[in-house]
């Protein structure tokens, strides 16, 4: 997605850098946003006016942005060790009911601008977990068998303790995500 931008100022006059001109040349909101939090963390006048939930939401948007890119270079790995840094799905739950019940209620205590980006990040996550365990079983791990039983174990339960995290939040996500998981959990 790209942004319009603004027309340049008639009379050749140039735009100072942080000035509203040079931001509305930025055609990436991604972009965007990165140069918006270090112009307004700069400047304590603006930063304080900011709600501290818009900063979160703000930050955690930039990661999941972070967190698309590693996906789309195939980083499985540290995807799924920047997903669990996020600490909105139960990456560490091993099973545990109750863990999982702990996010699902933090669910709804979300910033709804990121609410509505979980369904991108539980498909990243399905495809990371899929893809990492697929590597590990097909011999591109070098460590011994053992170790790699344990950690195509984890990745499976990872996608067990998902599948039960989407139950609790039943109508809260689409269809595909469903389907996705049980594909994911039959492997």
């Amino acid at each position: 997605m790209r942004l319009m931008p603004v027309k340049p100022r008639a009379g050749g006059q140039e735009a100072d850098t942080g000035s509203s001109l040079s931001l509305a040349a930025i055609d990436d909101p991604v972009e965007l946003a990165k140069t918006m939090m270090s112009m307004y963390e700069r400047d304590a006048m603006f930063y304080r006016r900011i709600q501290d939930q818009n900063k979160v939401a703000c930050r955690v948007l930039l990661e999941m942005s972070g967190i698309k890119g590693l996906v789309e270079a195939g980083q499985w790995a540290q995807c799924l060790d920047r997903i669990r840094s996020l600490e909105i799905l139960p990456l560490d739950a091993a099973g545990d009911g109750s863990t999982i019940r702990a996010y699902a209620s933090k669910f709804s205590g979300l910033s709804q601008p990121v609410s509505i980006n979980v369904p991108n990040l539980l498909m990243w996550t399905i495809i990371c977990c899929v893809r990492q365990r697929e590597q590990l079983t097909s011999g591109q791990f070098s460590g011994n068998e053992g170790t790699r039983r344990l950690m195509v174990d984890q990745l499976k339960q990872m996608t067990l303790d998902l599948t039960t995290y989407t139950s609790q939040l039943r109508y809260r996500f689409p269809p595909h995500l469903h389907e996705a998981l049980a594909r994911a959990s039959a492997e």
